[in-house]
């Protein structure tokens, strides 16, 4: 991520957070192929369809993909900065990108000393019957705690990652993980996490963030 002329880190991290929380125009078509995307990824993973209705289906998602598969790129970096420009880099990542149908888009806001992500996770995510599995619950906590950092100026890759899963996450409600700094030391930051349905604490979370070293 490139900051602006006069812009530190955090700014340029925190604005590559907003692009993916609100896109820009450019993104558009993306953004609306992408949430069409997941809305037949949901509605696919639950149905009581019968088979002429799948198979039509399939026949049509099979006609359509080859008109991309001519412009399909082999890592999803290049259309970030394309729609995004250098901070872009966010509206296409796995768990908040908004041009990701894969994601389940974690909208991420900084509070204060805080990072907030909302998500309400559909049918896709299901693992026990009704609710969140356990492997996406785990991978909104790498982001959340990750991006904290980030916020923060701490940003860098992830020396290890631990979740406690304590209730059960439900489907269909909006969901949220706070994040928030626990310590800091000269190369590396401690974060931690929970994630809350409504007054409930549904899980915690906590990672260390190693810094790269600067050349």
């Amino acid at each position: 991520m490139t900051a602006g002329s006069g812009d530190s880190p955090v700014e340029a991290y925190r604005r590559s957070l907003a692009l993916a929380a609100d896109p820009p125009e450019a993104a558009r078509a993306a953004v609306r192929l992408s949430a069409a995307l997941r809305r037949l990824v949901d509605t696919a993973t639950g149905t009581d369809a019968d088979d002429e209705l799948l198979d039509m289906v399939a026949g049509e998602v099979e006609r359509l993909t080859p008109l991309l598969g001519a412009h399909s790129e082999e890592s999803r970096y290049p259309q970030s900065e394309r729609l995004g420009g250098p901070e872009g880099m966010m509206i296409s990542h796995p768990v908040i990108g908004p041009i990701n149908p894969f994601a389940p888009r974690v909208i991420m806001t900084p509070s204060g000393d805080e990072l907030v992500g909302s998500v309400t996770y559909g049918a896709a995510y299901e693992g026990p019957p009704g609710f969140v599995h356990g492997g996406h619950i785990s991978s909104g906590f790498d982001a959340i705690l990750a991006m904290t950092a980030g916020v923060h100026g701490r940003g860098g890759v992830t020396k290890w990652l631990h979740v406690d899963f304590l209730k059960p996450t439900p489907l269909y409600v909006e969901v949220t993980y706070v994040g928030i700094i626990d310590e800091r030391r000269e190369r590396s930051t401690t974060v931690r996490a929970e994630l809350r349905a409504g007054d409930v604490v549904c899980a915690r979370g906590a990672s260390e963030q190693v810094m790269r070293r600067r050349a």
